[in-house]
């Protein structure tokens, strides 16, 4: 059988590369010999197909109009002319099978080129959707993130206006009596000088001695004194107290300010000091430092927060150290505890929000996350270095103020 060419297009193609061939592109030399075995058969004589006539009679054999070999044969006319129709038609068949064979071939390759195009648009449309689904997972992780970050900083919003309010609140009505108290208490302590006085007027007068030690005067008088004294540095003390609490509040100033960090320090534990158990401060504040632009409402809940941290570092009473330096951007603040310290694989997730190592109820796990996020908002910075049993370490730097360092 003929050989098929792949490459062929319709069947007008084919048609047109048919009138082209000639036998031997569509007879193999194996069919032509046993082709010339079966007419030697039927003729009772050898029987050659030859490509060109000699002398020896022959007849035509036609393909598409076209004489395309010979039968050739010691044989009479007529009978070379019936085996000539006889190669013919088998030439015929062997024509069709070329036909029919390249057309399947055709069908084939037209079913795998269009299979592999569309193997391609599905791997193309495969990775489109796999490149889109990671494209949604970092969308989704970035939403949740933002939202995250948006409930931190809610609740962060929502803790320091509470505390603004309570301040505000706590200055309010404590102010105003600790006011008259503190100016009763002057009063008093110039009437207790007229009240001296008259003791001393009373001794003149007959049976006065003994009147004045009757009354004890030589020990009231003095006593009330003291009394009058401590009572005056008592109201100073709870007027000092509601001032810091006023200033760590924010209820004075409202946005960013000019603030030594120093005096904010010492204002944010004379808040905190009553409430964090009997923890003790070593204070190292270098006085040349420059003021910092801050919030100081912002900034000072961040301080409480690490010292509220400090605190619990331990189940005893925990040691603090505090101490400013000048930094080359501005300030930084160290706030190292004695406390227990914390484990690698606590200090890694120290600042992930909602993660807290406190009992269910006790805690949210926001402080150090609100911490951050508060100190990077002012464009500072924050670290925490700790070793189990060997305290933790938090060094805190912050921009200064660029007027302070121009005067």
């Amino acid at each position: 059988m003929p050989s098929v060419e792949p490459g062929i297009g319709d069947f007008g193609e084919l048609e047109a590369r048919l009138e082209q061939l000639g036998w031997n592109d569509l007879m193999s030399e194996r069919e032509t010999a046993l082709l010339e075995k079966s007419l030697t058969q039927v003729a009772g004589a050898p029987v050659a197909i030859v490509m060109a006539a000699g002398e020896q009679p022959a007849a035509p054999i036609r393909h598409q109009l076209q004489t395309v070999a010979w039968v050739s044969a010691d044989l009479e006319t007529g009978l070379l002319q019936g085996l000539a129709r006889t190669a013919e038609r088998v030439l015929y068949q062997a024509s069709r099978y070329y036909l029919a064979a390249n057309l399947h071939l055709d069908v084939v390759q037209r079913n795998y080129q269009e299979l592999q195009q569309q193997h391609a648009q599905l791997q193309a449309s495969e990775a489109r959707y796999r490149e889109l689904s990671e494209q949604l997972e970092e969308r989704v992780q970035a939403q949740v993130a933002q939202i995250e970050d948006r409930q931190r900083r809610l609740y962060a919003s929502e803790k320091l206006n509470a505390v603004g309010r309570l301040g505000a609140g706590v200055a309010h009505e404590i102010n105003n009596p600790i006011g008259f108290i503190r100016s009763n208490l002057n009063s008093a302590r110039d009437y207790l000088g007229t009240f001296s006085e008259l003791s001393k007027r009373l001794r003149t007068l007959p049976g006065g001695e003994e009147l004045a030690r009757e009354l004890d005067l030589d020990f009231v008088v003095p006593d009330f004194q003291d009394l009058i004294d401590e009572s005056i540095d008592g109201s100073a003390r709870v007027a000092a107290i509601v001032s810091a609490l006023r200033r760590f509040a924010g209820t004075d100033e409202s946005g960013v300010s000019s603030v030594c960090i120093n005096e904010l320090l010492q204002g944010v534990w004379a808040v905190a000091e009553g409430s964090l158990g009997d923890m003790t401060v070593n204070w190292a504040l270098d006085q040349s430092i420059p003021t910092v632009e801050v919030d100081r409402a912002g900034i000072s809940q961040a301080f409480y927060n690490l010292m509220e941290n400090a605190s619990l570092a331990a189940e005893r009473p925990v040691g603090l150290a505090v101490a400013t330096e000048g930094h080359e951007q501005g300030v930084r603040v160290r706030i190292r505890d004695d406390g227990d310290g914390m484990a690698p694989e606590v200090l890694a997730r120290a600042f992930d929000p909602f993660y807290t190592t406190r009992s269910v109820g006790a805690g949210t796990g926001l402080g150090l996350s609100v911490c951050r996020d508060t100190i990077r908002a002012h464009g500072g910075g924050i670290e925490i270095s700790s070793e189990p049993g060997s305290g933790t370490d938090v060094s805190v730097w912050l921009p200064g103020n660029p007027s302070a360092g121009d005067s």
